[in-house]
């Protein structure tokens, strides 16, 4: 990033009266949850659309954090494998944080 880019910022309707920017090293977020039985196939393990719309959660709130924008989504997801079965008992951890950002015009 250049010297003086933010600067040159534009703030678009939503985003107009703020003057403080989030860094994208500083959006990282660390969620852990344990699941509950109604959250089990039939197998005993975690339902991959749990965990999927976990995931979801967890990347919106992070790039509204980062945007400022309390009315983002997400518009895709792209290779998710599931290489092991989450039981009951296991805790998961989950990092979400901002990897690219540019400007749309």
């Amino acid at each position: 990033q250049q010297p003086g880019a933010l600067d040159k910022f534009t703030p678009d309707a939503v985003n107009k009266g703020h003057n403080e920017y989030v860094r994208m090293k500083d959006t990282t977020l660390m969620l852990r949850k344990n699941f509950l039985p109604r959250a089990l196939n039939h197998l005993g393990t975690v339902f991959g659309g749990d965990l999927l719309e976990w995931m979801d959660s967890a990347a919106v709130a992070c790039a509204s954090h980062f945007t400022r924008n309390p009315h983002m989504i997400t518009i895709a997801m792209d290779r998710v494998f599931f290489h092991k079965p989450i039981r009951p008992t296991d805790v998961l951890e989950l990092k979400a944080v901002v990897a690219y950002s540019r400007r749309h015009c």
